[in-house]
């Protein structure tokens, strides 16, 4: 074969086609679903064993022209990561107006914790019950989502501190109300209005009436 007729042909002398070497495809870890072992919830005893620990900040402070370091507990609600290493008022601003929110997995143990299913979750997170479907562990839940759950994990947080432990306040949880027209309040705690109640509950405890 001459040499016009390879090149027509595309083959070399070496009976080898040229051609580009092919690089190296990239691969992606494989994202678990969010939904995935939802039938399976972690216990209480896990959950608490799992959730992040408190955090505290050194502060220096002066008093009476005298300066002092002070250790100053810092953090918002129980079980989210990004609410609980949070210092300031503005990091929960920044995280809660963030318009794509936080991811779906800082979420799980409030999903284990409060048994949430895919429709309490939807309506928590103000999206179809198709789109919770869909999420991944790394899918971001929108700007109602973070800020409905930031709600709920300040109400867990509060929980916790009347009742003194998860235990107890999930029997809370689970108990009808009068307060809140003889329905439990975790029937409620997915909805704006109704975790907002669900806290107004809680403050009343506080302050010695029973509810």
């Amino acid at each position: 074969m001459s040499e016009s007729s390879r090149r027509k042909s595309g083959v070399t002398r070496f009976g080898k086609t040229p051609g580009r070497k092919s690089s190296p495809k990239k691969t992606h870890a494989p994202q678990e679903d969010f939904l995935a072992g939802r039938k399976s919830s972690r216990s209480i005893a896990e959950i608490e064993r799992l959730i992040p620990r408190e955090q505290r900040i050194e502060m220096e402070v002066i008093r009476n022209g005298k300066k002092s370091v002070v250790s100053v507990k810092t953090g918002y609600g129980y079980m989210v990561p990004s609410f609980t290493k949070a210092v300031s008022l503005v990091d929960i601003s920044t995280l809660v107006e963030n318009e794509n929110g936080i991811p779906s997995s800082e979420i799980e143990f409030l999903v284990d914790y409060l048994d949430l299913n895919v429709p309490e979750i939807a309506k928590a997170a103000d999206v179809s019950t198709s789109t919770v479907s869909r999420w991944k562990s790394n899918s971001r839940i929108g700007k109602s989502g973070a800020a409905q759950f930031f709600k709920i994990d300040e109400v867990v947080k509060k929980g916790v501190d009347v009742f003194g432990n998860l235990t107890d306040f999930k029997r809370w949880l689970n108990s009808p109300n009068m307060a809140l027209g003889n329905v439990t309040p975790i029937s409620l705690i997915t909805s704006p209005i109704g975790v907002d109640r669900v806290d107004a509950s809680l403050d009343a405890l506080i302050y010695g009436d029973v509810l």
